[in-house]
């Protein structure tokens, strides 16, 4: 009877060892996926897509600086975030930019913060 107790609860035990090893395996797959899928077509990109790329960047931060609003900004050491403007991850221990807009914040690395500030003295300057 013992016996018996035994090898039910080691058939239960397997099972759901089984089904965690199946459970872990799916999330590291959804894990490298999301990892790598920002830098998955960057080999193929030619020099006018980056040029295109540039142009989407300024005009996401130009809406920041023309919408008449102040846009309040903070700095700090990232933790492995991604930047809003253009996809790419910022590594841990650089400086990111959280930029505020009312309600709507957008974290940005320092390349992309520079266009922010080049795109602010564009707006402030006399035409």
């Amino acid at each position: 009877m013992v016996l018996s107790t035994l090898l039910e609860d080691g058939d239960l035990a397997l099972a759901a060892t089984k089904i965690l090893r199946e459970t872990a395996a799916e999330l590291r797959a959804d894990a490298y996926r999301l990892r790598y899928r920002s830098r998955r077509f960057a080999s193929i990109r030619g020099a006018s897509d980056l040029d295109s790329e540039q142009h989407r960047i300024r005009e996401l931060l130009r809406t920041f600086v023309s919408s008449g609003n102040t846009t309040r900004c903070y700095g700090g050491f990232s933790r492995g975030s991604i930047c809003g403007a253009c996809g790419q991850t910022i590594k841990r221990h650089d400086f990111e930019y959280d930029l505020a807009l009312g309600a709507v914040e957008l974290r940005i690395d320092q390349a992309c913060y520079q266009l922010f500030l080049e795109e602010l003295e564009a707006h402030d300057s006399p035409a």
